[in-house]
């Protein structure tokens, strides 16, 4: 009987120290990818960031003025405009 108990307080030993090293590993995996996804997370509302302050520079209207005037873009005049529905009196809706 005492032999028994022995043998099974061994087994149960090393099940035990097994089954803590397998959690050590898990946990040490979980660790890794929550460090990969914090730094990819910071990445990105740095990206935000970049990219709302490129859009508000590009919207505003003095911007916008620079960059149509340094192309040679002309405003567009509403008489430009062509359905692109024909049948609502625009003929076939090719600009002549």
């Amino acid at each position: 009987m005492k032999s028994t108990l022995t043998v099974l307080a061994v087994v149960l030993s090393i099940a035990s120290f097994a089954g803590m090293l397998r959690l050590k590993t898990d946990v040490e995996s979980l660790a890794g990818k929550r460090a990969r996804l914090v730094a990819e997370h910071s990445r990105l509302r740095e990206e935000k960031q970049v990219l709302e302050a490129e859009l508000a520079h590009l919207a505003q209207p003095a911007t916008l003025h620079r960059f149509a005037a340094k192309r040679g873009y002309v405003p567009l005049a509403t008489t430009m405009l062509v359905p692109m529905n024909p049948e609502a009196g625009g003929g076939d809706g090719m600009v002549e």
